[in-house]
């Protein structure tokens, strides 16, 4: 079906909302208009993920004195809704191969799938990419041969406490000077 163009495959830009449908979702179904340096705020927060969105609304809702700009603000330093939906709902249910792409390739800013395959020992790694890709937990930008990696910055910050609450404080500077 794929090859006869009888799918149509979503990944994680398709999910991603945009700075206009942040606005609308604000504004419309949530009744708390914001302003263009709150919007811009809050894709920077968010990325756009509808979970981290929903995570910042959430904590909009239940404080009434609570600005966008603290929520985010706290939101960016503390991240701990996100990182225990990240760690129970998503990272641990990575299978071995994917989890190890994902750790090794964290600390680059772009990568495509030979350099992800060298630094996580996978001979073809592409086809976990898109898996991960699909999941929306890396980004892809080009096509073909020149298709490249880019890990969500949310995950990032993910990664690296995971790896240090695993392997202790330096791990992540480790993890870079390896990289």
């Amino acid at each position: 079906m794929r090859a006869r163009g009888e799918l149509f495959e979503l990944h994680s830009g398709h999910l991603r909302l945009t700075r206009e449908e942040l606005a609308r979702l604000f504004e419309e179904v949530y009744r708390r208009p914001l302003s263009l340096p709150d919007l811009k705020s809050l894709e920077e927060a968010t990325l756009g993920w509808p979970t981290a969105v929903h995570l910042v609304h959430e904590s909009l809702r239940r404080s009434e004195s609570a600005t966008l700009q603290e929520v985010v603000q706290s939101f960016r330093t503390s991240n701990l809704q996100l990182h225990d939906y990240l760690s129970a709902e998503v990272y641990a249910r990575l299978d071995e191969t994917s989890r190890r792409l994902i750790e090794r390739t964290a600390a680059l800013a772009r990568f495509d799938d030979g350099l992800a395959g060298r630094l996580a020992g996978e001979r073809q790694p592409r086809s976990a990419l898109e898996a991960l890709a699909r999941r929306g937990l890396l980004r892809t930008f080009g096509a073909g041969e020149h298709l490249t990696y880019e890990c969500h910055e949310l995950v990032r910050r993910f990664v690296r406490q995971e790896l240090e609450g695993r392997l202790g404080p330096d791990a992540w500077r480790a993890l870079v000077g390896e990289t």
